[in-house]
């Protein structure tokens, strides 16, 4: 279970940087 956590955190890591970077790519996708 806690490899889970730090791949969850990492993925939401990981998409938290894809969305500043995207900018109004992340709003269009959701």
């Amino acid at each position: 279970m806690r490899e889970n956590k730090i791949y969850n955190d990492i993925l939401k890591y990981l998409s938290n940087q894809a969305s500043k970077y995207n900018g109004n790519l992340c709003i269009t996708t959701k």
